[in-house]
């Protein structure tokens, strides 16, 4: 039997959450902690950068993120994905993708 692809799984899952959480109605539903966790699993990420800091005795400043990155056509799920979260982080548009971004490491952990 030939296994699906992720992309195939992926748009079948856009596609259902569209239908299923109207923008009208959007927040007032929950997401399956099941279809969450296996779509960060797939999609999301943690960061991390290192920057040049005057203000640090090493000199450096480390930053710590959770990220997930889609097309703007899909910034909808990112929403309702933030809602799950009980609203912590915030989504950045750009041109053609949209990232939902939590960098506070009380809200991470």
């Amino acid at each position: 039997m030939k296994s699906l692809s992720r992309a195939f799984y992926f748009k079948y899952l856009v596609l259902f959450l569209n239908n299923k959480y109207k923008k009208s109605n959007m927040t007032n539903n929950k997401l399956d902690p099941n279809l969450v966790t296996g779509f960060i699993d797939g999609e999301g990420c943690f960061r991390t950068s290192l920057t040049k800091s005057k203000d640090r005795k090493i000199g450096w400043k480390l930053y710590l993120s959770f990220q997930i990155r889609l097309h703007i056509r899909d910034k909808d799920l990112l929403v309702e994905i933030k809602y799950f979260f009980n609203n912590i982080g915030k989504i950045y548009t750009r041109k053609t993708n949209v990232d939902y971004v939590v960098r506070s490491l009380d809200e991470i952990t």
